[in-house]
């Protein structure tokens, strides 16, 4: 696994409690995880869609010899304004 999104609304408790033991779980296992909590609003798709293609740039920068789908996604999307 090149890298993990864990996405939670804001303010939903159930899912909040887990975050701690995810994170400490992919740091574990060397995994780069972006964190997201969002409050599930059409007004913040371009904040997540800012952070979510800074979390895939930084992991393909990471390795210049990386070869994945990851790349030809970045590559697609680098120019496009909307989703």
């Amino acid at each position: 696994m090149d890298g993990a999104i864990l996405y939670v609304y804001k303010y939903c408790d159930p899912f909040g409690f887990e975050v701690p033991a995810r994170k400490a779980y992919y740091k574990s296992i060397n995994v780069p995880l972006l964190h997201l909590e969002d409050v599930y609003s059409a007004g913040t798709i371009g904040q997540l869609r800012t952070r979510i293609q800074a979390f895939l740039e930084m992991i393909v920068d990471a390795d210049p010899q990386f070869k994945s789908p990851i790349s030809a996604f970045l590559k697609r999307v680098r120019g496009i304004r909307r989703f």
